[in-house]
């Protein structure tokens, strides 16, 4: 029998691209929530527009308390490292 936290960790690897799915999902939902304050606040079209990158980045950043590394910041996603 194996030992239950390798059965987890299996558990969880198989369902890595649900994960990564719903960070997304929780990506988009900060992004839209920053672009509907600012929409409400009746700001201008660059406002609206910042408020959303910064909201959506934010929004992706707050894993770190999580103890991860957020996946906005991971070196396969940055465009440094496509070069």
């Amino acid at each position: 029998m194996l030992p239950r936290q390798l059965r987890w960790a299996r558990l969880i690897h198989r369902f890595e691209a649900l994960f990564l799915v719903l960070d997304a999902i929780g990506w988009i939902v900060f992004a839209i929530a920053g672009c509907d304050m600012a929409l409400l606040m009746k700001g201008p079209l660059t406002i609206v527009i910042l408020s959303e990158m910064n909201t959506g980045c934010v929004g992706g950043v707050c894993d770190s308390v999580c103890n991860e590394v957020p996946l906005l910041l991971r070196r396969e996603l940055t465009p440094a490292s496509r070069s």
